[in-house]
């Protein structure tokens, strides 16, 4: 089946013990063209989202890899004393019957 491929930036942030207010809580967030988040998912679940529809992936996704690399939150990862933060880039598939998959 035919798919499109599109480039995502998957972050990671977990609490570092210096952080009383968020004590061993994490985030992981995928965001895509002008730092837009697309899926959102922490620990106590109040600002989990998900909107990795169609739709979403193709405005927001981009094309190259390379375009990807460019994104704020690859380049500027937030690593202080009370976050750390991992970040990669993803590759997400549309097949033509309008799927989406995170390619593994």
């Amino acid at each position: 089946m035919a798919r499109e491929i599109y480039y995502l930036i998957d972050s990671t942030s977990t609490a570092t013990t210096e952080n009383v207010n968020f004590p061993g809580h994490t985030q992981n967030r995928i965001h895509g063209k002008g730092d837009y988040t697309l899926f959102c998912e922490t620990t106590d679940g109040w600002r989990n989202f998900n909107l990795l529809a169609p739709y979403w992936v193709r405005e927001y996704g981009y094309k190259r890899e390379c375009d990807a690399k460019r994104n704020w939150t690859y380049n500027h990862p937030e690593n202080s004393k009370y976050w750390k933060t991992e970040v990669k880039i993803i590759r997400v598939w549309v097949r033509k019957d309008n799927r989406v998959f995170i390619e593994p």
